[in-house]
């Protein structure tokens, strides 16, 4: 079943919850920034708007947002705008809590961003009704230290490294070709907010890379996201499924929906 592992992550992010308070309108989950990269956010964020959970964001989380959503132009722009227009549409589930750096202890830690702490301040002193979503590390140890009811959400679903073939370590940087004319193979690769499907294109750390190949009873799908500008062990795997003839892609998130439709278009 699509999702499996991240329903059940999600399950047991409500659990905590509804461990916390009887009362949902008492709970609130103090988002990070970092969940930006999180590859299925929107679907996190509009189950949790869809039970009307409260969700509060710090100034200077809503700044780091805005940040991204300007900078970056590939996943996670695209998750942090679509947060901050939730943030603006549904005013009633969104609390915005302002700092003024009034929550940062001393001495600071070497570890942590200024708006880290910020955030694991903000809690410690709410953590009767808070529950803090991160997808950073240390964030999240710090945080349960000090008894904050934490959900640490994995950034990607693959974490064992793994190799994107037809790599080439150049002087300019880590090649890759894509052959559009091997029959069957279907390839879209999207660096810096552009997308390649056919000839060189030059590798970033976190570029993103759709690879499907068609069967005779349907297609191969896999999405990889690049680690490493190196020609082993280069890349995570975010997704992988086979998808039968006929089978409907309502269920799949747009980003892949766009390219395997056009796979199926080409492959008729």
């Amino acid at each position: 079943m699509f999702r499996t592992e991240k329903n059940r992550e999600y399950q047991r992010l409500l659990d905590v919850i509804e461990q916390l308070s009887e009362e949902k309108s008492k709970v609130g989950l103090v988002l990070d920034s970092s969940l930006a990269d999180v590859m299925f956010f929107r679907d996190d964020i509009d189950k949790i708007l869809e039970k009307n959970y409260k969700v509060i964001l710090l100034d200077m989380t809503v700044e780091e947002l805005q940040s991204m959503k300007s900078a970056k132009l590939d996943l996670c722009g695209r998750n942090a705008k679509y947060l901050l227009k939730q943030a603006a549409i549904k005013a009633d589930n969104f609390t915005i809590i302002p700092t003024n750096n009034q929550f940062i202890p001393e001495p600071k830690s070497k570890f942590l961003s200024g708006t880290d702490q910020e955030v694991i301040e903000y809690c410690r002193n709410h953590k009767k009704n808070v529950v803090l979503v991160t997808c950073k590390t240390r964030q999240a140890i710090d945080a349960r230290s000090f008894g904050i009811r934490t959900f640490f959400l994995q950034k990607n679903i693959g974490d064992v490294p793994v190799t994107l073939y037809g790599t080439k370590k150049t002087a300019q940087g880590l090649l890759f070709w894509i052959d559009s004319s091997e029959s069957g193979k279907y390839v879209r690769v999207i660096s810096k907010g552009l997308t390649y499907t056919d000839g060189e294109v030059f590798l970033n750390i976190g570029d993103h890379v759709l690879i499907a190949k068609k069967h005779h009873e349907g297609i191969s799908f896999k999405h990889l996201r690049i680690v490493e500008l190196q020609e082993k062990a280069n890349a995570e795997n975010v997704f992988s499924t086979f998808i039968e003839n006929g089978k409907d892609l309502s269920t799949y998130p747009l980003f892949y929906r766009d390219f395997l439709r056009g796979v199926m278009e080409t492959s008729k």
